[in-house]
């Protein structure tokens, strides 16, 4: 008999710990924003540079998923996820101890690369848990709350370290052994008997036409979208504002932690619309999702015409936030039912690596279109052209044989003209 049958609250005590998990390796991820202004001090760093935290983070991470994906089917969701965090905590620890710049990146990379084993993993467990059940989404937008919430509290305790401790580096060093000290947390979760147990039949990393279907790659493309998307929000909402609005940069940072915030609600909120407002359909909500995304980055052009006020921004943050970055737990549950219970992992794994590929060259190409035009509107309006691009792909992916259909009937309906007459 599995653990299911235990009941109800077996389930969302697993949950809680995967979202433990989830929150301390984003910790780890976005360790360095906070401080990138004593980094860039202490280094002797240019802007441009500190660009590349965020390239290291991801790019390694990006290597890793796949296989991250098979090695979670083959031997198990405890054993990866311990593994990760011990790695992501061990690696920020070491960053806080090296002394050049090349280094620290070498060791964000090693940190990403633990940061990205966690979401295949931690996405088939919950799966696994919560299989074929109306609440699957809203367990998995649980879970993904932990990615802003982990981003939340890097933005608020850090600075409160560093100025208690009078140094960057110890700062780095004390989350870092917050990290460690949460993956033993990971001890209490127990393997589904039913679904999440280890898969000794996955021996090979290949992925067949079987297993990557026509719809894994179009949400694979999806998440490549909204990764850009929610990256251009964290990477550039600060200095948008600062630069183009006229705030300071505290309180220009502010209002990213409004969007973050944002992403905690987003994650949870159309997880619970995926379940009870469209019945489990998570690909109607990535059409919805793409739509909203394009009309948030078109709003921004009002701001050419007049200064928002503290509210206006307060309120565009937030929506920025609920849509652009709580996008990504109906897009996991979705992709994650493609692959079912024994390739959840691997199926994962291959679409956040597609996704990782928007994260990483996205807000790249952002900031180069800003540089080319001197403003942020022609970027913003980029980015919401390619969200709408999407949300279209996505619409006629999964309505093209209504529409075939409703074009047959109204051209057999058409009155056809007499040409006797």
């Amino acid at each position: 008999m599995g653990k299911r049958s235990l009941g109800l609250k077996v389930q969302w005590v697993m949950v809680l710990v995967i979202t433990l998990s989830q929150v301390a390796v984003a910790i780890g991820n976005q360790v360095v924003y906070p401080l990138t202004p004593q980094i860039k001090e202490y280094l002797h760093l240019s802007t441009n540079q500190i660009g590349y935290f965020t390239a290291a983070s991801y790019g390694g991470g990006i290597g890793i998923l796949w296989f991250s994906g098979w090695i979670t089917d083959k031997i198990g969701v405890k054993k990866v996820l311990i593994a990760a965090q011990m790695l992501v905590g061990i690696s920020i620890i070491c960053a806080a101890f090296s002394g050049t710049f090349v280094s620290i990146l070498i060791f964000l990379a090693l940190a990403g690369v633990g940061y990205g084993t966690v979401t295949p993993a931690g996405t088939k467990a919950v799966q696994s848990w919560f299989l074929n059940e109306k609440n699957q989404a809203t367990a998995m937008g649980l879970k993904q709350t932990g990615v802003p919430l982990g981003g939340i509290i890097a933005a608020y305790l850090l600075p409160v370290l560093t100025l208690w401790t009078g140094n960057w580096r110890q700062s780095l060093a004390i989350s870092g052994i917050l990290i460690l000290s949460l993956s033993f947390v990971m001890y209490w979760y127990q393997e589904n008997e039913q679904d999440d147990v280890p898969d000794s039949s996955v021996k090979t990393l290949e992925l067949n036409k079987k297993t990557i279907t026509r719809k894994v790659v179009i949400l694979s493309l999806f998440a490549m979208v909204m990764g850009a998307a929610q990256f251009a929000v964290i990477g550039y909402l600060t200095l948008y504002l600062h630069e183009t609005i006229g705030l300071d940069s505290v309180n220009a940072a502010r209002f990213l932690g409004i969007s973050l915030i944002g992403g905690v609600i987003g994650r949870m909120e159309w997880a619970v619309v995926s379940d009870f407002l469209f019945k489990n359909k998570q690909e109607k909500v990535l059409i919805l999702l793409s739509l909203l995304s394009a009309g948030s980055f078109f709003s921004l052009n009002l701001f050419d015409y007049f200064k928002p006020g503290t509210l206006v921004l307060a309120a565009v943050s937030l929506v920025l936030g609920i849509i652009n970055i709580g996008w990504n737990a109906v897009f996991l549950n979705a992709v994650a039912k493609e692959g079912g219970s024994s390739k959840a992992g691997s199926v994962v794994g291959f679409s956040m690596t597609i996704c990782y590929i928007g994260i990483i060259t996205g807000p790249i190409l952002f900031g180069h279109i800003v540089e080319w035009n001197q403003n942020y509107t022609v970027a913003w309006n980029v980015q919401g052209a390619v969200s709408l691009l999407m949300g279209s792909i996505l619409f006629f992916e999964n309505y093209h044989s209504r529409l075939v259909s409703l074009i047959g009937v109204i051209w057999c309906q058409a009155p056809i003209s007499d040409t006797n007459k």
